[in-house]
């Protein structure tokens, strides 16, 4: 009885220690687990099929082209600028984020930029699919399609962040039975 009483114990004791390694990682620690309007995988840059539910934050024209962007309570941001902007369904290929944006807003065309807490990754290259695109002829538009898209620490090369996922996006005027 003894022997299956230190047993229990030991196997207690290795469950324990094999739960504190999980907390080295305090990115993971950071990921929200709500259903977003982006629903986003990431891998490679020390991530391995790590979820990110992302909410929107805007669709909206900033110069050249359309905005789409979203973020989470825990620092984490997604930005895609996409031409030309269309009602049709568009499959735009992002380009590598130049060194020193043309555009004063700081956006350039068909560029996207992640943000993961205080890191900023450019994207490098990859997809952002606008599938389908309703709008009811009064004020709720939806824009679903999907994105895989490839990233760099600042633009600068090094391990590439791939994010790729799927989206939902409903338009501020839009009722929540939509």
């Amino acid at each position: 009885m003894k022997k299956l009483v230190l047993i229990l114990l030991a196997i207690c004791f290795i469950m324990a220690c094999s739960s504190n390694d999980d907390d080295s990682n305090p990115q993971q620690q950071q990921m929200p687990t709500d259903i977003g309007e982006y629903s986003l995988v990431l891998n490679g840059a020390g991530f391995t099929e790590q979820r990110v539910e992302l909410f929107n934050d805007t669709i909206n024209f900033v110069g050249p082209g359309s905005l789409f962007a979203a973020s989470d309570d825990f620092g984490n941001a997604l930005g895609v600028v996409l031409v030309p902007s269309s009602s049709e369904e568009i499959s735009n290929p992002i380009e590598a984020y130049p060194d020193n944006p043309n555009h004063p807003s700081g956006f350039e065309a068909n560029t996207a930029s992640f943000f993961i807490g205080n890191d900023a990754y450019r994207s490098e290259n990859g997809t952002f699919v606008v599938e389908a695109f309703e709008f009811d002829g009064n004020t709720c538009a939806v824009w679903r399609g999907n994105l895989n898209i490839n990233f760099t620490l600042d633009g600068q090369g090094g391990d590439v962040l791939n994010v790729t996922g799927t989206f939902e996006v409903f338009s501020e005027g839009c009722s929540t039975d939509n």
